[in-house]
């Protein structure tokens, strides 16, 4: 019997039938008029919104077998129109780097080894003018896990270090490592760009440690902290750590204007807020240049968001020129059904304040957790007729 056969009669891991793929559930994509469903352990799922408002499955879409895994997070690039993605195979201690061209078919691919055991996740990267950057960290696959929730585990021996991947890198040997000395695990970057004196800067929610239970974003998560560093390319060191100005503030999830990713003169990141005994109870305006908190919206008492999404506003030249939307669910047990109702809330991101500038109800309860996308009316019709 195979490891991972094994794992998966211990029930260590999700049961799938020879060559059925775990369905992706993470986020979405959408890719010059193509829409597709996403996560790190299985192909892009070609998904579409029809005239009914109504998604519509075409089944996974893996480039005639050269995308066997994708990832959560995909970026684009602005210039190219081209897609990058970050994977890593399940008990393999090796990273997929890849990139995709408009018609969102595979142009470059990069395998980079890692130590082993391998990271556990690769779950989000940053992207600069000249580097992708993946981020190893100390949650790695346990060899001997076996046993259900022991498969990961938190390995402080295995110490942060950023993987700086040159633009259409072909050998791993040009892949420049910088090693922070300290353990901890990370889900999601902020922003990160490259300085005219050769530093790179990068901002991301930092973990100390983690359980094996992997209690992903619920209550009982520990607490993660933002923190900067800087990467000094002619020394090869880094420097930075905890953003002080942040105080006790517990943050994850995080959103920039992604038209900007990669850009020096970013400027702004909104930073979901954690409660003392839920999740998400707010959303955090942050100042990128100056390290400064600009602004802290309260959902309110027994409100709870997911993750703020941007949305530029249309001929916007101001990077904070534009809506921060999010699905607030409020656990009222005076509700009819005793559960609570969920609205869909909007606020001016420029001029943030705690009452959004608009909220609509939704018709039923909607679970909070998932990424979120936003299609303009004419990338909306437009991916409607894709398959």
């Amino acid at each position: 019997m195979s490891l991972q056969a094994s794992r998966m009669a211990s029930g260590a891991i999700p049961t799938l039938k020879e060559n059925e793929r775990t369905h992706p559930a993470t986020s979405t994509m959408y890719c010059h008029g193509k829409m597709f469903a996403c996560m790190e352990l299985s192909p892009p799922f070609k998904i579409k919104i029809d005239e009914k408002g109504v998604v519509q499955s075409g089944g996974f879409d893996d480039a005639d077998g050269a995308l066997e895994r994708f990832s959560a997070h995909y970026k684009e690039e602005g210039t190219s129109g081209e897609t990058h993605y970050m994977t890593t195979g399940f008990f393999s201690p090796v990273c997929t780097y890849g990139v995709l061209n408009k018609e969102a078919q595979p142009i470059h691919e990069l395998k980079l080894p890692f130590a082993f055991p391998p990271p556990a996740f690769l779950h989000d990267y940053f992207l600069t003018e000249n580097y992708t950057v993946v981020v190893d960290h100390s949650q790695r696959l346990n060899p001997a896990g076996l046993v259900p929730g022991k498969l990961y585990e938190f390995m402080p021996r295995f110490k942060v270090r950023f993987g700086l991947i040159p633009r259409n890198c072909r050998n791993p040997t040009e892949v420049k490592w910088f090693d922070t000395g300290k353990p901890g695990f990370h889900w999601h970057v902020v922003n990160g760009w490259e300085t005219a004196d050769d530093k790179v800067i990068l901002y991301m929610p930092l973990f100390d440690e983690y359980p094996c239970s992997m209690p992903v974003h619920i209550a009982v998560e520990p607490p993660s902290y933002l923190h900067r560093f800087e990467l000094d390319l002619a020394t090869g060191t880094v420097s930075g750590g905890k953003c002080e100005s942040m105080g006790a503030m517990v943050t994850e999830r995080c959103e920039v204007n992604r038209s900007f990713i990669g850009k020096p003169t970013t400027e702004w990141a909104y930073l979901m807020k954690r409660g003392e005994d839920s999740m998400y109870d707010g959303v955090i305006k942050y100042n990128l240049q100056t390290n400064q908190v600009d602004t802290v919206v309260e959902f309110g008492p027994k409100r709870q968001g997911g993750e703020c999404l941007f949305i530029p506003k249309a001929g916007a030249e101001k990077e904070d020129a534009g809506y921060l939307i999010d699905i607030i669910f409020e656990g009222d047990e005076k509700a009819e059904d005793g559960i609570g109702f969920s609205e869909l809330c909007i606020w001016d991101a420029e001029a943030l304040t705690t009452e959004p500038i608009a909220k609509v109800a939704m018709p039923h309860r909607i679970p909070f957790g998932v990424h979120a996308n936003w299609l303009e009316e004419a990338e909306l019709k437009k991916q409607m007729a894709w398959f």
